[in-house]
């Protein structure tokens, strides 16, 4: 067996056990959406967060590999789903602007992740020295009350669970003037409509119009 086809293997091996995890957090989430018992709502809960954690930790591995296979089909493959059009896109936004948003989006558990670390490692070199934020809105999104999502980012960027928004936006601001700054927000199709607008009223917008 030649390495690429280790590869491949593995590679294999990983996606079989990520579907039957994500197949598996599908079913939890109907599960936690019908309970009525609070135990079991919190038992629930806990599973959700365990099974996304690990489906992160799959997606990780599984972009390792697919850089590893970058001169193999499987990486000829994924940029013919139209990542090059995407990559020049985004190039040529990042070479005018200083700041901007981008939403990525498609099927569920179907390479976003992957897209974003390629359009990240190849365009922005400089990030790793800078700030990266990552916020998981699936969690989030299972409480009841937006405060949980200024609490999060509160506490991601280094201030009290109880900071204001615009202390937030400060913050990241004053990182934004010596550095790259990057704010990756997963999964927001999970958060409601309201709460998806409040994100972006109260905390992008006046970001976005201090660093102009």
């Amino acid at each position: 067996m030649s390495s690429e086809q280790h590869l491949q293997h593995k590679r294999h091996a990983l996606q079989e056990h990520y579907d039957l995890l994500a197949e598996k957090l599908k079913r939890l989430r109907h599960d936690y959406a019908i309970a009525a018992d609070t135990l079991i709502r919190f038992q629930l809960e806990k599973q959700i967060e365990q099974t996304e954690a690990e489906l992160n930790e799959l997606d990780q591995q599984l972009y390792v590999l697919e850089r590893a296979l970058s001169s193999g089909r499987v990486y000829r493959a994924l940029l013919k789903l139209g990542y090059r059009e995407q990559t020049r896109a985004f190039r040529r936004f990042i070479e005018i602007h200083s700041v901007g948003a981008f939403l990525i989006h498609g099927s569920l558990y179907y390479g976003q992740r992957w897209l974003l670390n390629r359009l990240v490692v190849q365009n922005v070199p400089n990030i790793m020295t800078g700030k990266v934020v990552r916020i998981e809105l699936s969690r989030i999104a299972r409480r009841s009350d937006s405060a949980a999502l200024w609490r999060e980012l509160g506490g991601r960027v280094g201030l009290g669970r109880q900071s204001s928004i615009p202390e937030i936006a400060e913050r990241v601001y004053q990182w934004w003037r010596t550095q790259n700054v990057l704010l990756i927000f997963y999964d927001v199709d999970c958060l409601s409509e309201t709460f998806l607008h409040e994100l972006i009223r109260d905390f992008w917008l006046l970001l976005a119009t201090n660093e102009q």
